[in-house]
């Protein structure tokens, strides 16, 4: 069966090696969009331009949780369970080790079995890596 990847929507199931490489790449982002603002534009710019893609980010994040969760089987309502400090890293664990329930269910079809593009995505964080460490290692 070919089934296609819904990224934004939360309509499509995730499994655990796309839950991590899309979080990441998240991560990757993260770290671009903090380079390239700081060395840009002033501090005051720098802040706000931040604090938007951090929510814009954080807001992806969630999302992903949520799909994680259902394709487990769990409550979506179990991503609240992250505003208690220490229980992200749990999460993070348990997100990533609980295989997800086998077939089709609520009328969501099986992730796809080829994993290439989702490895293929997760290469993309190596050059933002490396830019973020040329940047903080030139001028810092």
């Amino acid at each position: 069966m070919n089934v296609e990847v819904k990224l934004f929507l939360g309509l499509a199931r995730i499994g655990r090696l796309r839950y991590g490489l899309y979080h990441l790449l998240l991560l990757g982002v993260m770290l671009f969009a903090t380079d390239v603002s700081f060395l840009t534009i002033s501090i005051d710019e720098a802040t706000t331009y931040l604090v938007v893609v951090f929510i814009v980010l954080g807001a992806m994040s969630l999302k992903f949780d949520i799909q994680r969760l259902r394709d487990m089987g769990w409550s979506p309502l179990l991503v609240l369970l992250q505003v208690i400090p220490g229980v992200v890293l749990l999460k993070i664990i348990v997100l990533l080790s609980v295989r997800g329930k086998e077939g089709e269910y609520n009328y969501l079809p099986a992730p796809p079995e080829s994993q290439k593009n989702a490895i293929g995505l997760g290469l993309l964080f190596v050059p933002l890596l490396i830019i973020h460490l040329v940047t903080v290692l030139v001028f810092n």
